[in-house]
């Protein structure tokens, strides 16, 4: 499953690459909004198509904003850790491509560039970091009158005059109503048969089928990457077996609900088909899938290779096993048109699933090393290599794997491996200062020379 292009031009809309199925109400609400308000933020359980809203919505309102539409993913920062405002604002710099070799505060030049504009800026995935999102918003609103803030997060992040917008699951058809293709109340099934497509190609046409469709995406609740995770699983079972095994899946669900922990039932039933897709992998797709979940931002095959082998699950392997991923929509594929890279991503949801499988096995702490030394032993070849030939092509792989090197550079400072703090910090200059990071280099050497004063080799790259 293709999401968007990853090498949108700076202050556009990514380019969708999969179709967007109804929402025209809440589009429009969403659109009103923002002409309204200069903070709203689109909430609602994981999964619901939070992040397509507001695409979709900035999408719509582009010509209002002659000074962009940017956008900030935030799903890459840790969940662990304690992130601020000034840490946000270092991650909105280089979502903006701001270059600053000043010593300022980072919030403070954001704010300064920002003061004459009028832009949208997209915080996508905020959930884990309400409160700071909050503070850097009112910030930024304050000093920036043409400034508007869109944000997608799971729940309201607090801030002064935010505008909060629930998103709503697709609706579904009721019981027994003949499916007509024209109307809102139909946007589920709309959906599943357009994600069914190449797998399925002559269901659509099929009248016979529909009430079964519609039984699915009732079941199913209309939430989006549901319905988008059962429709791929028509690569394998027919319509009715697929059926079948959600009754089964949802029958347990009801029958022992603290067996699929708490919290609103519309993201336990989403856990619920995620688990019941985890459960029709293959064994190693699952260990993949598990093992996966410690990148961040994205990763290309040679990294999952790297990382992700051992054991049962063969180097070799791992590209067949992507593909298959990909296939239930569990992986996003992502193209890089100028690079002509492939890159895979999860989507949070499902790498949260993969992340707390992982901790069942008891790898989460191994797997999270052999990220940190898979991208150690990168750095060392960029080091390396930089001053040659290939220097743009690293300068290419620093900044689309940026996020990677900055969780394999926070596990070193929570493991307290200093020396390893400052051997990458130091091997990564190039990307510090040649690539647009000062200001997260700087951040990141800071704490570990700090923590870290022991005379040694690994303080001189650091220190220069």
């Amino acid at each position: 499953m293709e999401f968007y292009r990853a090498d949108w031009p700076a202050g556009e809309v990514p380019e969708e690459t999969t179709g967007f199925v109804g929402r025209r109400a809440e589009l429009i609400r969403a659109g009103c909004a923002l002409r309204e308000a200069r903070m709203v933020t689109l909430t609602g359980a994981g999964g619901v198509g939070k992040t397509r809203l507001a695409l979709r919505t900035a999408a719509g309102l582009r010509a209002d904003f002659p000074d962009g539409v940017w956008l900030v993913e935030l799903s890459p920062v840790p969940r662990t850790g304690r992130h601020g405002a000034e840490e946000l604002a270092l991650i909105v710099m280089e979502a903006l491509r701001l270059a600053d070799q000043t010593t300022r505060p980072a919030i403070e030049v954001v704010a300064e560039w920002l003061a004459d504009k009028r832009l949208l800026l997209l915080l996508d995935c905020c959930e884990h970091l309400t409160a700071p999102c909050a503070d850097l918003a009112g910030s930024l609103l304050t000093a920036a009158p043409g400034l508007r803030v869109l944000a997608t997060s799971r729940q309201p992040l607090g801030a002064r005059d935010e505008r909060v917008l629930t998103v709503p699951p697709l609706p579904v058809p009721g019981p027994g109503r003949p499916r007509s293709g024209t109307e809102q109340g139909e946007d589920a099934v709309a959906l599943f048969l357009q994600r069914a497509a190449g797998t399925a190609p002559g269901l659509a046409a099929d009248t016979a089928a529909q009430g079964t469709v519609t039984e699915i995406c009732a079941r199913l609740e209309g939430i989006p990457l549901a319905i988008e995770l059962a429709a791929a699983r028509l690569l394998d079972l027919p319509l009715d077996q697929l059926r079948a095994h959600l009754q089964a899946r949802f029958d347990v669900l009801a029958a022992d609900p603290g067996a699929h922990g708490h919290g609103e039932p519309r993201h336990q039933a989403l856990r619920t088909t995620i688990g019941w897709s985890h459960e029709l992998c293959a064994p190693r797709e699952r260990l993949l899938w598990a093992r996966l979940s410690v990148f961040a931002g994205g990763f290309d095959q040679p990294a999952a290779q790297a990382v992700c082998a051992g054991g049962p699950l063969a180097a070799a392997d791992v590209p067949r096993l992507l593909d298959g991923l990909v296939a239930k929509s569990l992986l996003q594929r992502r193209a890089y048109v100028a690079t002509g890279a492939v890159r895979y991503a999860m989507l949070d949801t499902v790498r949260e699933f993969g992340a707390d499988w992982l901790a069942e096995l008891g790898e989460a702490g191994v797997t999270a090393r052999r990220h940190r030394d898979h991208f150690l032993h990168l750095a060392r070849r960029a080091d390396a290599e930089w001053v040659g030939p290939h220097q743009v092509a690293w300068c290419r792989r620093a900044i689309v794997d940026h996020a990677n090197f900055r969780t394999a550079l926070d596990f070193c400072l929570t493991e307290n491996e200093g020396q390893a703090a400052l051997e990458l910090g130091g091997a990564l200059w190039f990307s510090w200062f040649a690539c647009g990071y000062a200001r997260a280099g700087r951040h990141h050497l800071d704490q570990a020379l700090a923590r870290w004063t022991e005379p040694g080799p690994g303080r001189v790259p650091g220190d220069v």
